[in-house]
């Protein structure tokens, strides 16, 4: 299982890592980043921040 994180040495981040999960780099407003991220994956989960949608902060469209 791999995990997105802006910055993968983040406490957070670690705590994931202990427990087995990949942790990668990326920004959603780095659609470069992303490709990375999701390069050797075979599906994406993605939970967003719905609200910040709803009140009028950008959005993107990601295709890998």
């Amino acid at each position: 299982m791999y995990g997105l994180t802006r910055d993968a040495t983040s406490e957070k981040a670690q705590a994931l890592a202990d427990r087995g999960v990949t942790v990668v780099e990326g920004d959603l407003n780095d659609i470069e980043s992303l490709r990375d991220a999701v390069d050797d994956v075979d599906a994406v989960f993605a939970v967003t921040n719905y609200s910040a949608l709803r009140w009028g902060s950008p959005a993107i469209a990601v295709t890998c």
